[in-house]
This record gives C-alpha cells, sequence and structure tokens, in this order.
C-alpha cells in the first residue's frame, strides 16, 4: 500500500529543509515552500550549485497562530534572524533560470546576516501572493495550476524511498534523502515506480506528474560537511541517463489543494 512518508519544505531556496507532519498543499506546492530566496548584485538567484553554504542555514517555521508569525533563520556561530513571513519591503525584478519575477525586498538587517554567512554582498528577497510565475509551458496540464514559485521550474517533487533505497545499493557509502530535496516522500513502491505515475492523489489532495527530474551538483554536496564528491551523479549516469541529465524524482505541479499528512494513504489514478 502506497503511503506517504515523509513531507519537506524548503522556506529558503537552497537552505536546509524542513522535516513536517503536516502540510498546506497550495497551487505553487507546500505552503512558504522557496517563498525566499537570496539574490546577488544582480539580482540573480543565488544557490548550492555556486554557494554551498547556503545548505548550514536551517530555516524554522514558528508558531503562525502568533499575532507576528516569523521564519526564523539559523546559522552556525550566528544570532538567530527573524523574518517576516510576509515582506513589506520594496519590489524588485529578480532572475530565476531564464524567468524575471517580480519579488519583494526583506529587510537590510537580513540582507546584512546572510552576507556575513555567506561571505558576499547578497539581499534576500520574497515571492508575493500577487507575482506570477508559470511553469515550462510545455508541460502545462489542463485543470492544474501550472505555477512555481523559487524552486527551479514545478511545484512538488516526488522521490519514493525504493528509488533512493536502490541507489545506495550501487554506491559505495549510502547517501540520504537530503541530498534530492523532495517535498514528498512515498513508501510501498517499487524503485523507480515514480516514472511511470501520471496522477497521485492524497485525501482530497491531487497531484500531476509532469515530467523526470534533472539532477545537478547539489547532489553532490554533503548537506552537513558541504564537501563534494563524483556521487551519486556518477552512478545515476551509469543507468539514470536521458539525454545530458541524470534522472531521479518526478516533477509534479498542484491539480487540487488540499492538507497532506505524514502516513497518509496515497492513491496512483490511472488516466
Amino acid at each position: 500500500m502506497l503511503s506517504l512518508s515523509a513531507l519537506y519544505c524548503y522556506p529558503l531556496k537552497s537552505a536546509a529543509g524542513i522535516a513536517l507532519d503536516r502540510a498546506q498543499l497550495e497551487p505553487r506546492g507546500l505552503q512558504y515552500d522557496r517563498r525566499w530566496m537570496v539574490i546577488d548584485a544582480e539580482n540573480t538567484f543565488v544557490s548550492q550549485r555556486s554557494e554551498p553554504r547556503l545548505a548550514r542555514i536551517q530555516p524554522h517555521l514558528m508558531d503562525t497562530s502568533y499575532a507576528l508569525p516569523t521564519l526564523q533563520l539559523r546559522a552556525p556561530d550566528m544570532p538567530v534572524m527573524d523574518v517576516p513571513l510576509i515582506a513589506s519591503g520594496s519590489s524588485v525584478p529578480v532572475h530565476v533560470w531564464e524567468d524575471t519575477v517580480t519579488a519583494v525586498t526583506v529587510n537590510t538587517e537580513v540582507d546584512v546576516w546572510l552576507s556575513e554567512v555567506l561571505a558576499q554582498p547578497v539581499r534576500l528577497v520574497y515571492l508575493p501572493d500577487d507575482s506570477h510565475r508559470p511553469i515550462d509551458p510545455d508541460f502545462t496540464q489542463v485543470g492544474a495550476h501550472n505555477e512555481v514559485s523559487f524552486a527551479d521550474g514545478y511545484a512538488v517533487l516526488v522521490v519514493s524511498e525504493a528509488s533512493l533505497e536502490d541507489l545506495n545499493t550501487r554506491l559505495d557509502t549510502p547517501i540520504p534523502m537530503n541530498r534530492f530535496r523532495p517535498n514528498v516522500v512515498v513508501h510501498g513502491c517499487a524503485p523507480y515506480a515514480e516514472d511511470d505515475w501520471t496522477t497521485l492523489q492524497a485525501g482530497d489532495t491531487r497531484l500531476s506528474l509532469v515530467k523526470p527530474c534533472g539532477r545537478c551538483v547539489v547532489t553532490t554536496t554533503d548537506q552537513e560537511t558541504l564537501e563534494r564528491s563524483p556521487e551519486p551523479l556518477r552512478t545515476l549516469a551509469t543507468y539514470r541517463k536521458q539525454g545530458s541529465y541524470v534522472m531521479f524524482g518526478q516533477n509534479a505541479v498542484v491539480m487540487q489543494e488540499g492538507w497532506l499528512e505524514r502516513g497518509m494513504p496515497l492513491t496512483v489514478i490511472p488516466t
């Protein structure tokens, strides 16, 4: 029986993730997922591809029942930084791959904090609700929201436990799931079964799986030590290569919003 074994949210793009027991699935993905992003002097996104120190930033979503709910950022040898959940700074065009999106600055205090952590001048921006970023038009789905936050390209990433278990049997040193930064982890299927799924339902929610996820150098970065090695890309390339990319996990868009909970049963809807 398929079940949802883990949920992960990444409020700050390329920083560490947060393991959740319950999360709201919104049109752009999990609530708060990749709604904040670090940009450089050219207003271009900064990720672990060029700045692995982002992995050391630990976001924490504080109790949203507070009068002024916040996102907390923590990093080694740094004070805790509180970030408001709704930014009220100035509008700024930012660049995420080929997209230019209108974002909102947060404040100079957090900019200084991040610049010290990353040892370069950077700013923090937020993606407001009224700023829209569509997915690749080649993969839009009828009836889906077809929108994405500051994630690389799609609202949700789905990976099965079995796929990682199979990969780890091929590696000299097993790696954890956090190398692949999924949102939804599935238990109870065969390795790479997610390759053949088109629609995944959990309770009232529904995801449309639209394309395999081509993996990058971030997967080769140990999220604790920041050390890089050829794995797992070297091994994945021997049996998961399509064109110039190695594939692991499936990108999805949101068909139906609602609540997701760890442990809930999942159903693959045939098409």
